[in-house]
């Protein structure tokens, strides 16, 4: 059965199959949470150097209460980015911080190269979009992972209703959260791109 992370909850994870589709710039694709690191790894084996890092996540309490002053004002989200990475970088980062960063529920997050348009983007729920201009390039990497190609991708939002919602969660590991990943990254150089409407 498919499985998701431990920051998400979906209410028919036995509709969710892992398979692709292919965009004319991008793939989108369901993968299980056990497979998702590995494949990540293996994509920026593959990218041109340098590499950077995109962290999405909601603002704190404090900042979001200074943005709405209305209850029905919108969440907000910031975008940051971490430039400048060797690959290596980037595999350090992921195996210190990967459980967090892929288990989380409520951030989104991404490895790109500066040279080439080539990303992969973990968006929330954990459906992955890898954009590039030649997506066929990356089918014997999605092979790799037994994900087979289809016409009609069914996705966790899909399978979301009002009566059936999906349940995003911030977690915590070994006493660290995402908020503590973005703090570490802020040492290495990780700043603050914009903030904007959920």
């Amino acid at each position: 059965m498919f499985e998701t992370a431990k920051g998400i909850s979906i209410p028919f994870p036995q509709m969710i199959r892992e398979e692709y589709h292919i965009y004319p710039i991008s793939v989108r694709l369901n993968l299980s949470i056990e497979k998702i690191e590995s494949m990540l790894l293996d994509f920026i084996s593959q990218l041109k150097e340098p590499l950077f890092i995109v962290l999405e996540m909601p603002l704190n309490l404090s900042d979001e209460k200074q943005l709405r002053k209305e209850p029905t004002d919108p969440f907000h989200k910031t975008t940051c980015y971490l430039d400048g990475q060797s690959k290596q970088q980037v595999v350090d980062i992921i195996e210190q911080f990967g459980s967090i960063l892929l288990n989380d529920g409520i951030s989104e997050f991404a490895v790109a190269s500066h040279t080439v348009k080539e990303e992969f983007y973990i968006q929330k729920y954990k459906l992955i979009d890898i954009f590039c201009d030649s997506p066929r390039k990356y089918v014997p990497l999605l092979e790799k992972y037994n994900l087979t190609e289809t016409s009609k991708l069914t996705t966790v939002w899909d399978t979301f209703s009002p009566e059936h919602p999906g349940e995003s969660r911030c977690i915590t590991i070994n006493g660290k959260n995402i908020y503590d990943v973005y703090q570490a990254l802020v040492e290495r150089g990780m700043y603050i791109a914009k903030t904007v409407e959920e």
